[in-house]
């Protein structure tokens, strides 16, 4: 189980790297709404909803 854990977690953080890169895209569309303060949260926040969506 922790050989699991480990191998995923480590795909897991590059995997999303490169995946949250085209997600902050999207919510751009919509940043005259939120600001520019939704962007750097979004990306942090992105990240942990990656790693959960991929868990």
């Amino acid at each position: 189980m922790e050989e699991t854990a480990s191998g995923p977690s480590r795909v897991t953080n590059p995997a999303p790297s490169g995946t949250q890169a085209p997600p902050p895209a999207g919510p751009s569309l919509h940043p005259s709404s939120l600001g520019t303060q939704p962007s750097p949260i979004s990306s942090t926040e992105q990240s942990r909803f990656d790693s959960v969506a991929i868990f």
